[in-house]
Order: C-alpha cells, then structure tokens, then sequence
C-alpha cells in the first residue's frame, strides 16, 4: 500500500483486503513498520501490519526514530520505556496521545484512557532521565527508570467504544475494535449497493447512471445560501470511505426540523440506503428513506415529529 497519505482511501483498501480474507491487523509500535507489511499471525495465516507512518499526526521522521531504537535495543515494554528511550523531539505529547488513540500501544494491556492520562507524567519523568543521561549520570537510572504512579490510583474506566472507533476512523481511516455499522453489515454488503469508497473509480458513463448507496449519516450541516435559502450538507459513511452530500428543496426550506427527525433515525439505527446520482442527492430523497426505515424498524416517533 502506497497510499498513507490519505486516510480516506486507507478505508478502501482494507474493505477489500477483508473482502478477499486478507486481515488487516492494527498498529503496534512492537510490531508495526514505516509501511504496510506482511506479518504472519499466531494461527500461521498471513496478514497485513497497519504502518506507523500511515497514523494521522505523528510524522514519518518520528516513526523511523522510533523503528531505529526498537532495532537497536528491543522491543518496548511500556509507554514509558518509550519515553526514556527517545527524546521528546522525536516522540512529544501530540505524537505520544495519537498513538495512543491510535491503539499503537493496546499491547501495554493498559487502558487508552489510563494511558492518555498518564503521557505528561510519563514525559516529564522521561525529562529528567534525559537531563541526567546528558549530565553523565545515566548509570545510576541505566535508563529503566519510569515516572512515579500516584500510589492507590483510582481504577480509570476505558473509552466508550463509540469513542475508541471514532478515534480511530480519524487517525487511520478505518475501525479496528468494532464499526458502527457492524449489525447492518449483511444489508450494506448487497450487490445492488455501490460502495462509496469506490465511487471516484465510476466511468464518467456510469455517473449519469442512478446508483444506491447505504451507510449512515455521519453528520449535518445546516447552511443558508446567498438567496435566503436553507439547505444541509450530509456526510454519508459505509464501510469504505466518506461523502459529502448537499440537499436541498421545499422540504429543507420550509420545514427545516425535520432533518433533526431524519439525523435523530440515522443516529438510533445506522443503516439508510438511498439512490439518485452520485454527483448530488436528489432533493427530499435521503430525509424520505431514513424516515421509512425508521418506521420499519418498529419504534415510535418522538412527540411532535411527522411521517415525511
């Protein structure tokens, strides 16, 4: 994969690395290199290692820094082992918590939130082993020395899953502990559905054509144009990438709350085919599908709200 740069499409390929029984295994600051790598699992089956590099914010120098020293002296044993033995230019607190929200360090076994926590005592600590290594005192640390625990700390309960996959989705471009559109997987994966992520590889022939898609709206953003008109840009998400979509139409002008209703479906149960051109949403048809299955999902609507 060449591609880690762009987090976006990083969601394509491993949608259909996992399409073709190809796994995609997390990053790990243990195992992971610069790049995308084969790695064989325990079971002997091979697999594919996610690429530090390819993690949002912690730079490409830092990561070969950090792959140089776990060459030369082993692997790390904690985060902060990690801290001692690299200097806080090549490994500061932005790159430090991205990896940790990453789950570059879920091998620790320790909660992301403890970890998160815990990155400015680690790297204040690592400071001082820093200073004192320059001063010719590192002998008496031998480098293994790890800022103190605040003794009897109160158990810190982990990130909301929601939290962990968001995370995620931002700094990798794909979900690794679970996705939100997991239970719709079967409905999502049906041939009659065009994958989103693929969408920018349609023949300019096929984009004249009407296509459907099914996901989940990841966001709404309501907007007014020049004119005084309302209308809404729609971020719609499957399992391969992203969309920005713009609706408008008498139903976004004059009746406004009921995109809340239609977010409000979206957001109880993910899952929302739509059809129309892939260059724009046709007015009222997303709102008018997501209210339809929200009807047949079974649940009631919420006082004050109308079938569209």
């Amino acid at each position: 994969m060449s591609n880690e740069a762009n987090n976006d499409k990083i969601g394509v390929f491993i949608q259909e690395a996992n399409r073709m029984g190809i796994e995609i295994l997390p990053p790990n600051v243990n195992k992971s290199m610069l790049k995308f790598t084969p790695e064989e699992t325990p079971s002997g089956k091979l697999a594919v290692r996610y690429g530090l590099a390819a993690i949002k914010n912690v730079g490409e120098g830092a990561m070969q820094i950090l792959l140089e020293e776990r060459e030369r002296n082993g692997e790390f044993t904690s985060m902060e082992d990690i801290c001692n033995r690299l200097d806080s230019k090549s490994v500061n607190k932005k790159i430090l918590e991205s990896l940790i929200r990453a789950g570059a360090l879920d091998w620790t076994l320790e909660p992301r939130c403890a970890l998160f926590e815990r990155v400015d005592l680690a790297l204040s600590g690592a400071s001082q082993v820093h200073k004192d290594k320059a001063l010719g005192q590192g002998a008496l640390f031998d480098m293994t020395f790890e800022a103190p625990r605040v003794k009897d700390e109160p158990a810190v309960l982990e990130w909301s899953k929601e939290r962990r996959m968001g995370d995620e989705k931002d700094l990798l471009g794909a979900y690794f502990c679970g996705h939100p559109l997991d239970s719709m997987r079967g409905v999502i994966d049906a041939e009659k559905y065009t994958r989103i992520g693929l969408i920018d590889a349609l023949e300019s022939h096929e984009l004249k054509q009407k296509h459907q898609i099914a996901g989940m709206v990841r966001s709404v953003i309501p907007k007014i144009s020049k004119a005084g008109r309302k209308f809404a840009i729609l971020t719609l998400e499957d399992f391969t990438g992203k969309a920005l979509k713009c609706c408008c139409g008498r139903m976004s002008m004059k009746r406004p709350w009921k995109w809340k209703a239609a977010w409000n479906r979206a957001s109880s149960s993910p899952c929302a085919p739509t059809s129309g051109r892939m260059t724009a949403l046709p007015p009222r048809a997303w709102p008018r599908r997501a209210w339809t299955r929200w009807e047949a999902g079974g649940a009631s609507p919420r006082p004050g709200t109308r079938a569209l």
